[in-house]
């Protein structure tokens, strides 16, 4: 693409809009690159140290993830880049129609080395580990204990 100067010094890429090198925003900071035409974009590796699980009675993270109807291609594909090793635990609410069995378990368990499991009322939550929340059921969390509502 050819690239022309306006009159005040600044190039343009021949279809008007201004263009600068390196790629910095107006706050100096660098914009994202581009992903090539075809390509999705995929979730950073994380760094190169090993993982550790959290010793005995300590706390580690507990993520929370929550979807609507079509959630299910965005946990599918969330548990499929995530390390099954960082030492958190994952919750993962889904609205669920009450009147029909869910395979929400079984499908997140192919996307995943973790354990997938279906939260039951008391259960402690483990690290590495994806807990669900069943259909007509609420969920809450305290102190490392689910419970349902």
């Amino acid at each position: 693409m050819k690239s022309r100067q306006t009159g005040r010094g600044k190039k343009t890429n021949g279809r008007g809009a201004s263009r600068r090198g390196g790629g910095a925003s107006s706050a100096g900071l660098k914009a994202p690159k581009a992903v090539p035409e075809g390509e999705q974009p995929v979730a950073a590796t994380p760094d190169s140290r090993p993982p550790q699980a959290p010793a005995e009675g300590n706390r580690f993270p507990i993520v929370g993830v929550g979807a609507s109807a079509g959630g299910l291609e965005a946990f599918t594909q969330l548990l499929a880049h995530l390390p099954n090793d960082l030492g958190m635990a994952y919750v993962f609410v889904q609205h669920l129609d009450p009147n029909r069995e869910s395979l929400l378990q079984e499908i997140l368990a192919r996307a995943t080395s973790m354990p997938v499991r279906e939260a039951l009322n008391g259960m402690k939550v483990e690290p590495n580990s994806v807990y669900l929340m069943p259909a007509k059921h609420g969920i809450e969390l305290a102190d490392g204990t689910l419970k349902l509502v």
